[in-house]
């Protein structure tokens, strides 16, 4: 089958489906969309008998549903107008000729207008044609707005036959309308429409001659045609008076034909344009460009040339404040800058203080043929401020290796401040710093351009040159790229200089933790460097710390001193010990410390036991010979140590030793918590049912104000852990033992201040006895009367507890006014009444009640524990007649409820009490607060 064959039988189905009437709109149009776009493509190439598309043409139904649905394809292809309904106008479109020949001989041609601007939107030639040559036009040509509109398609649709055409059919009307008019009497010229005709006046404002003015959209399309390069064309528009520089709403973005035709090599018709008055000092809407501002931008350097030989402004400034020859320099067209410098000497109309900027604009790009254009004409170099960077910086920043070269190549002193006089033959300043202090072999160190580092320190730049308020030198800067290092040293570095903050390049490298540039300063300097210097030592101990164990190595085995301490004396293997790994402590036993070294706090390296800390480390040490009882100034053991920070395995590992496993029970001092008890203050309770599988007494104590473990455990912050700590440990025996321990005496005292109210009764339920007091003879009640009323019912006290003093006097109504619960103090003081206990009670000081709760005092809290209310507290006591008047004794004087409660700021107790006026009868006290030193409560709580 024939390439033209296929075309038939596409034709063929195509025409059958687009003919279909069988299915709705909008099910048809999603069957073969193929057709429906592709149909008249095959029409064109297939070899059909006349007539075959009248059944599509001359069927209006037809005929638009295959429009609206061409319409609606998604393709991003150009489409006919949405006005072009018509049968005409659609074949003239798709470029069907013969529908075309048959729609306009049965004299249908109401939309040939539209026709002939689908022909010019679908670059059909042959059907352009054809409509033209039967196109007859309104009286007003100039008003016909079909013909306007076919002139702007046929200027964008890319085919420049159909362009010229209908540019010459404009030229002939117009031509034919100057005819008519000449021919006519004088009195009927009067009738030609104002539009078409333009009278210039003279001086004297008489009339003189007159002359077209050619269709608006002619002024548009010139801009369109110049862009292209279509000489004839322009040069036919210009024939027809066309302005060439047409009026603002017709520009392109505010730019003329010669705006346009100066970004290509169209020079014959830039040449046109000029010759018909084109002005040059013209600029565009956004960026204010003039015509040779923009052909810098493009870079034809002939047609730069045309401009500037017909007077274009070489000294025109953009919106950037560039010169065009500096326009030039940033978009990389050297031939353009070839020809500006050339044309005119930049120094007569750059000011001075700009003479270095081209070059820096050809530098910071890597133009390397602009800057050598720049330095070979001379005068591309100039006057160098100190506010600026210089070229040699912008090519090192850059890295800009053939740029650098280039620079120094010329012998360019662009560095130079001063006069601008000849560069040639002048040595370049290499250490001349820039803006930001840096000199060029500054730069090249900080940012690793190892190879112009090469050719700077060759060229005998400062190489020890210090920049920056850090005072740093390039060994500093460069410190974290070992082979600018090796560089540096190979050029004589001096190793020995120190930043501001007193450090060495090696202190640096150190604290980078760089072990390549350690490494090359070590051992490639001529000088070797000073290990035993105070910032060396500190460096050290910083990569000890932060685990820096090639380093560390590499100093150690250098000679650095292995038993470096910090200003608390600690050592290197203190600091190795918080590490993760126990790569570094197994490097640094290597070089035999001293093991006995102990910090201000009595610390061995096994006392720095952390989270993190591996058994692996602990065992380097053991077997080291380290002491694994030795306790610290808080008497902690390493045991303890692991124990507070939480680390399990180092603790079983530690507990499978024989000299912590027979200590287990003991503390290392008579007041210091035994392993049972600090991890019950603080450890996990994964640490606790570790230290439960040894064999140790669960009630065990030491002497001190700590107690048992399971004191311990009620006394802890309140974390998620508390209770079931407290379970486990009643689970394992814990015991109430015969004889008070610690300050609370007895676990349930101390749960019965700390503890919620079922704790309370698992101690109840092990049979442990409420009628127990600690060392200050506090019961139960009293703590239970500070912490809530469920945990005072929960003991279920007999009313004579509340009659009951501790030793300084204080029965549980004054631990009840201090929780801020007024449902508990009220409970409280309804049974003290029963045993004659009144709100006015006193203690051994003459503190009552009121002034206890106007100390507003934090309440130890936990989680589930609401807020306290101190003011209803005192509201309450006053209405149950606490008096305002009692003074209780303190050192430097007596106390009354108001100085207590406005000592303690609470300003809001001493407004309410102010406003009780019958309870201030007989009022002693000041209302002014004592001093600080002077305000010493008689007894302290807890």
């Amino acid at each position: 089958m024939t390439e033209q064959q296929g075309h038939n039988d596409i034709l063929e189905i195509s025409l059958t489906y687009i003919q279909d009437q069988t299915l709705p709109p909008e099910v048809w149009a999603t069957k073969l969309p193929y057709a429906i776009q592709f149909w008249t493509y095959h029409y064109t190439k297939a070899s059909v008998a006349d007539g075959i598309l009248e059944a599509i043409f001359e069927c209006h139904t037809t005929l638009q549903r295959w429009r609206i649905a061409y319409m609606a394809l998604p393709s991003p292809f150009k489409k006919p107008l949405e006005t072009s309904q018509e049968p005409l106008p659609l074949a003239a479109y798709f470029g069907l000729h013969d529908a075309v020949i048959s729609i306009m001989a049965k004299q249908d041609t109401k939309a040939l207008g539209q026709a002939l601007v689908e022909s010019a939107r679908g670059a059909r030639s042959r059907v352009f044609s054809h409509i033209l040559n039967h196109y007859s036009c309104d009286s007003n040509p100039s008003r016909d707005e079909h013909l306007h509109e076919a002139i702007r398609a046929a200027s964008s649709c890319g085919n420049h036959d159909i362009y010229r055409e209908l540019v010459n059919y404009v030229a002939e009307l117009q031509q034919k309308s100057m005819d008519t008019r000449i021919s006519l009497p004088i009195e009927d010229q009067q009738t030609i429409p104002n539009d078409i005709i333009e009278t210039n006046l003279t001086g004297d404002g008489s009339a003189a001659e007159t002359t077209q003015i050619p269709f608006p959209c002619l002024q548009e399309t010139i801009c369109r045609a110049s862009w292209l390069g279509l000489e004839d064309i322009v040069a036919k528009l210009l024939s027809m008076k066309v302005d060439p520089n047409p009026p603002q709403h017709n520009l392109f973005n505010g730019m003329t034909p010669l705006h346009l035709v100066v970004r290509t090599p169209h020079l014959a018709t830039a040449k046109l344009l000029l010759d018909a008055g084109s002005q040059l000092e013209s600029v565009t809407d956004d960026e204010e460009e003039t015509p040779l501002c923009l052909a810098a931008v493009f870079g034809y350097d002939a047609m730069i040339q045309v401009l500037l030989e017909h007077g274009a402004a070489i000294d025109a400034l953009d919106t950037s404040s560039w010169f065009p020859l500096q326009t030039a320099c940033v978009y990389g067209n050297v031939r353009a800058v070839e020809v500006f410098l050339k044309f005119r000497n930049p120094r007569d109309y750059i000011p001075k203080n700009e003479h270095h900027l081209q070059l820096l604009l050809a530098t910071s790009n890597n133009y390397i043929k602009i800057a050598e254009a720049l330095l070979r004409y001379e005068d591309g170099l100039g006057q160098i401020t100190s506010e600026t960077d210089f070229p040699l910086h912008v090519a090192v920043k850059g890295n800009h290796m053939s740029i650098v070269h280039l620079l120094l190549k010329y012998g360019a002193d662009i560095n130079k401040r001063g006069d601008s006089g000849s560069i040639s033959g002048q040595t370049p300043h290499v250490q001349i710093a820039d803006a930001d202090g840096w000199t060029p072999l500054w730069a090249a160190a900080k940012y690793n351009h190892q190879e112009i580092l090469r050719i700077l320190a060759t060229a005998k730049a400062d190489i020890n040159s210090a920049c920056t308020s850090d005072v740093l030198t390039p060994l500093h800067i460069g410190i974290e790229h070992p082979e600018v290092i090796q560089i540096l040293l190979q050029h004589g570095a001096d190793i020995t200089i120190t930043t501001n903050e007193g450090d060495t390049p090696l202190d640096l490298a150190i604290y980078k933790n760089e072990p390549g540039s350690v490494k090359a300063i070590l051992y490639e300097s001529p000088v070797k460097p000073s290990l035993t210097g105070e910032s060396t030592r500190k460096a050290l101990r910083e990569a000890a710390y932060l685990s820096y164990t090639e380093v560390v190595a590499l100093i150690l085995e250098a000679g650095g001193d292995v038993n470096t301490v910090d200003s608390q004396n600690q050592s290197l293997l203190n600091l190795s010990m918080l590490q993760e790994s126990d790569t570094l402590v197994r490097t640094i036993l290597e070089y035999r410390p001293n093991l006995e070294i102990r910090d201000e706090e009595n610390n061995e390296p096994l006392h720095f036991i952390s989270n993190k800390t591996p058994v692996a480390s602990v065992r380097l040490l053991v077997n080291a010979g380290m002491n694994l009882t030795a306790v610290n100034k808080k008497w902690e053991t390493p045991l303890h140590c692991a124990i507070i920070a939480d680390n399990v395995e180092v603790a079983k590992y530690l507990l499978s030793k024989k000299p912590v496993a027979n200590s287990i029970d003991t503390s290392p001092f008579y007041r210091a918590p035994t392993p049972l008890q600090s991890a019950c203050t603080k450890g996990s309770l994964e640490m606790i049912e570790t230290l439960l599988l040894s064999e140790l007494n669960i009630n065990a104590c030491n002497e001190g104000m700590d107690g048992s473990p399971i004191m311990m455990a009620t006394l802890r912050q309140h974390d998620d852990l508390k209770e079931q700590i407290i379970q486990k440990l009643l689970d394992r025996g814990a015991l109430q033992s015969s004889t008070p321990a610690g300050l609370f005496g007895y676990p349930i005292i101390s749960a019965s201040l700390n503890c919620p109210a079922h704790v309370i009764q698992w101690l109840i339920d092990k049979q442990m006895s409420i009628d127990v007091e600690d060392r200050l003879g506090r019961k139960a009640v009293h703590v239970a009367c500070y912490n809530s009323l469920e945990v005072l019912n929960t003991l279920q006290v007999p009313d004579s507890d509340f009659a009951i003093r501790d030793k300084v006097g204080r029965v549980p109504l004054h631990y009840a006014v201090l929780s801020g619960q007024v449902d508990l103090v009220e409970e409280v003081l309804r049974r003290s009444e029963k045993v004659n206990i009144t709100v006015n009670e006193m203690d051994e000081d003459g503190w009552t009640p009121l002034l206890w709760a106007c100390r507003a005092s934090h309440i130890w809290l936990w989680k589930t524990r609401r807020a306290p209310s101190h003011e209803d507290v005192i509201t309450f006591l006053l209405q149950k007649g606490a008096k305002v008047n009692v003074l209780g004794r303190g050192t430097y004087g007596d106390w009354s409820a108001l100085d207590i409660a406005h000592y303690h700021a609470a300003t809001k107790y001493v407004k309410f009490m102010i406003l009780a006026p019958s309870h201030f009868t007989g009022f002693q006290g000041t209302t002014t607060a004592k001093p600080l030193s002077s305000f010493i409560l008689p007894r302290t709580f807890i």
